[in-house]
C-alpha cells in the first residue's frame, strides 16, 4: 500500500450517504481505500482487526452510547486519526481531538460535505485536486474556490475547531464572486452566513474577529506575514474583519477567476 493512500471507514446505515461519500472520492484524484460498516460489531472488528483508518466518517444516527464511546477512544490513542462527526443539534458532541475532528451538524448540504472531506484530505494527501461534479466549468471553479478557502486559512494557521473557521471559510467564497458583499459587512455578509448556519449577524461578526484574534496570538508569523505584512507584529499589526476577508478573498479571485 502507498504511504499517501488514505484508508478511510465509514460507520453509517445510510446506503445512499455511503454511495455518495464513494463518489464523491472517485471523482477526486486522491489514492484511497474505504470501507464501510453498518453495526458496532463490524465498526469494532474493522478498527481491531482489519483497518487501521486515517479518517472515520461517523454517522451518530445509527450510533449508540458504546459505538460513541469506542470512537472518542480510538481518536484519543491515535493523534494521526481524523474524524466528520455527522450529528443531530442535541446529540452529544465529541470533546476529543478537536483539531482533528469535523462536526456536521444536520441538515447541511453536499458542498458542507465536500469543503470537510477536502480538507481532511489535505491534510493526509495533499488534497482534492479536482472535484469534477456535475455542471460547467463555472460550477467547477466555483467548488475549488470554496474548497480552497478553507485550505488557505489553514495553511495560515487559523484554528479549525473554532466556529469562527467555518464562518471565514463561507465567507471568503462569497467575496471572492461579489466584493460589495463587504460594504456594508454587517447588513449584508454577516448575513448571509448567519443564515446559513441559523445564528445572528452579531454572533458572525463576533466569531471571526475572535478566531482572528485567537490566529495572531499564536504568533505564526512565517505564515501571516506573506498575505499581510512583511514587517507585521501579532499585536499591533492584526486586520480588522474586512480586512482579513478581503485580502484573502483578492488573493484567491487573482487565483482562480483573473487566469
Amino acid at each position: 500500500m502507498l504511504t499517501n493512500t488514505l484508508d478511510i471507514l465509514v460507520f453509517s446505515k445510510d446506503c445512499d450517504f455511503s454511495d455518495e461519500t464513494n463518489d464523491i472520492l472517485i471523482a477526486s484524484k486522491i489514492k484511497y481505500n474505504i470501507r464501510f460498516a453498518e453495526t458496532q460489531r463490524e465498526l469494532a472488528d474493522f478498527l481491531k482487526y482489519l483497518l487501521k483508518p486515517k479518517l472515520i466518517i461517523y454517522d451518530s444516527l445509527y450510533g449508540g452510547t458504546e459505538t460513541y464511546d469506542m470512537l472518542a477512544k480510538k481518536i484519543e490513542q491515535n493523534d494521526t486519526l481524523s474524524c466528520i462527526f455527522i450529528h443531530e443539534r442535541s446529540d452529544k458532541k465529541l470533546t476529543c481531538g478537536l483539531d482533528r475532528v469535523i462536526s456536521l451538524e444536520r441538515p447541511f448540504g453536499r458542498d458542507e460535505y465536500i469543503e470537510a472531506l477536502s480538507r481532511i484530505c489535505f491534510k493526509n494527501s495533499g488534497g482534492f485536486s479536482d472535484i469534477q461534479e456535475s455542471g460547467d466549468a463555472h460550477d467547477r471553479i466555483r467548488s475549488e474556490v470554496n474548497i480552497a478557502a478553507f485550505r488557505l486559512l489553514s495553511q495560515i494557521g487559523v484554528p479549525e475547531h473554532m466556529v469562527g473557521y467555518r464562518y471565514l471559510g463561507t465567507a471568503i467564497p462569497l467575496v471572492v464572486y461579489n466584493p460589495q458583499l463587504l460594504h456594508p459587512i454587517t447588513k449584508s455578509l454577516y448575513s448571509i452566513v448567519a443564515e446559513k448556519y441559523m445564528t445572528t449577524p452579531g454572533s458572525v461578526e463576533r466569531a471571526i474577529r475572535h478566531i482572528i484574534e485567537r490566529t495572531w496570538e499564536m504568533e505564526n508569523i512565517k505564515s501571516l506575514s506573506p498575505f499581510f505584512n512583511n514587517e507585521m507584529t501579532p499585536k499591533q499589526d492584526r486586520p480588522t474583519n474586512t480586512l482579513f476577508i478581503s485580502i484573502l478573498a483578492d488573493l484567491m479571485r487573482e487565483q482562480y477567476l483573473n487566469q
